[in-house]
């Protein structure tokens, strides 16, 4: 499983209790897919013998570099000298760690990590955005509460249009949601896609995404390759 020597910290004095680990770092160049895990054991063990706390793969598939923060929940049960590693699974990658903190994990909190708007482009035909539409929400539950039940809302233009539930389960949990609204008729100019995110504890998030909506048919034909958000990259020899 493992094709390079870990990444390892300092010794951290640890009680038992409930913690976060959080780290960035910045991952991909090129083709080549940065794998990784993190794992956590004793000062004076074999790192090579902990078990992956969390599993990174697919982190970066595509041309470019990415910056990214992610987190661990973890449970300390016998005091001492604790030691953290990253264990690279394909080195030939370009993983990059640039800053990482233990804390006491709170109770509750809980973030919108990101939105996935489907091949909406920056200026999309109004006659494209009828009927039903697929919006994935990642939600992140960062904190050491199991059992948080929430709702999204999703607001067209300040206007409600569709609401779903969603509940995490486990400590520390990442989870897609799918909100299918239907949109209707859209009116030419700027629209708003609000999603409000709120639990039980009265915490709440917001993810605004705003689009421009055109009468024409040009803008936008579906094309996948050479575009991104309705810019060009570049074009085909």
């Amino acid at each position: 499983m493992l094709n390079g020597p870990p990444l390892l910290s300092r010794c951290i004095s640890l009680q038992p209790d409930i913690y976060r680990f959080t780290f960035e770092y910045t991952a991909g160049h090129y083709y080549w897919t940065d794998d990784f895990y993190l794992a956590f054991g004793k000062k004076g063990t074999d790192p090579y013998s902990w078990e992956p706390a969390k599993e990174f793969y697919d982190s970066h598939t595509g041309l470019g570099i990415i910056f990214e923060e992610e987190y661990l929940i973890f449970e300390i049960t016998e005091a001492g000298e604790y030691v953290f590693a990253f264990f690279p699974v394909r080195p030939e990658g370009d993983l990059c760690i640039i800053a990482a903190t233990v804390e006491l994990a709170p109770e509750y909190d809980f973030n919108i990590k990101t939105v996935d708007a489907g091949t909406f482009a920056r200026l999309t035909p109004a006659y494209q955005l009828s009927g039903e539409i697929t919006f994935t929400a990642t939600l992140q539950n960062k904190g050491k509460e199991a059992d948080v039940s929430g709702n999204i809302e999703l607001f067209l233009n300040n206007n409600p249009i569709t609401s779903v539930d969603f509940a995490f389960t486990e400590m520390g949990e990442t989870k897609d949601v799918e909100i299918k609204p239907v949109l209707g008729t859209i009116p030419v100019g700027e629209m708003s896609l609000l999603f409000n995110v709120s639990i039980e504890s009265g915490l709440s998030h917001e993810w605004e995404i705003l689009k421009a909506v055109s009468d024409s048919t040009f803008a936008y034909d579906n094309i996948e390759t050479d575009f991104f958000d309705g810019i060009g990259l570049y074009v085909p020899g």
